[in-house]
């Protein structure tokens, strides 16, 4: 599988941001939520940020474009509240490749919601992230974004798939056998965010290319279990239909011989 990059390849060259905007939509920050405060300069130069700047697009980090989920939630014995760990997230483009329940897990857990993009912070090269179409809890190696009202979430899914967003949160890791980033780190990010229609389009476009990936994926997967069914076949039984024999290898034509290679 190749790795969504750059979004929809859309040419991007690094600047620096000119100050940090404080556009909040005139909301109060919900409680579930952590808004970016910070005032710190990101700890690395990776960002998305467009020069020069097209018509209607702003600078803003990425801790203005989303929040961070902090609903807390522990898990009950028998519930079947769905539940994401790194294991159900796949490598490389956004989407999932399992899920569990709540009563496979003992340690509090982060509540998510519908249309919430989930990141692995550990180990965060792997790119594994995914927007969630259902309510459920999730791993604490796992950061829940909430797109701001600035934001569409499905365009933010693609951001955190972004060659750049990745190289800022290797950058920002800490630890050597496990290695994690961190929201503090991550909300520093930098990008050129487009008008919410033009996000949406951009979504869209992706969206298609991305279930055409996952279809050819999956016939390249079907095509890889027949040629290894149709091998065991043709090495145990040969073309002739012919009685078979016990040998040392297992099964094989009557007429063959095992030799040593």
């Amino acid at each position: 599988m190749k790795d969504l990059k750059r979004g929809a390849d859309i040419p991007v060259r690094h600047s620096e941001c000119n100050g940090r905007s404080e556009y909040n939509g005139g909301l109060e920050n919900p409680p579930s939520v952590e808004r970016d405060c910070g005032e710190g300069q990101s700890m690395s130069d990776s960002n998305l940020l467009f020069e020069p700047l097209p018509p209607g697009w702003t600078n803003h980090h990425f801790g203005e474009i989303c929040d961070r989920v902090k609903d807390s939630y522990q898990p009950i014995d028998g519930g079947d509240t769905l539940y994401v760990g790194l294991e159900h997230l796949a490598q490389g483009f956004p989407a999932f490749v399992g899920r569990g329940k709540e009563s496979e897990v003992k340690s509090s857990k982060t509540a998510f919601k519908i249309g919430d993009i989930l990141f692995g912070k550990l180990r965060p090269y792997l790119r594994k992230g995914a927007q969630a179409d259902f309510d459920g809890v999730c791993s604490t190696d796992i950061l829940a974004f909430r797109a701001t009202i600035i934001c569409a979430s499905e365009f933010l899914k693609f951001v955190i798939h972004s060659d750049e967003f990745v190289a800022h949160a290797k950058s920002t890791t800490s630890g050597v056998q496990h290695p994690r980033t961190s929201w503090p780190s991550l909300r520093e990010f930098r990008l050129s965010l487009p008008p919410l229609p033009e996000q949406k389009k951009i979504a869209h476009i992706l969206s298609t290319v991305q279930r055409a990936i996952e279809a050819q994926d999956r016939i390249i997967q079907t095509t890889t279990e027949l040629k290894k069914a149709l091998m065991h076949k043709l090495f145990t039984e040969g073309l002739r239909n012919e009685p078979q024999k016990q040998t040392e290898i297992g099964l094989v034509p009557e007429s063959w011989d095992v030799v040593e290679l």
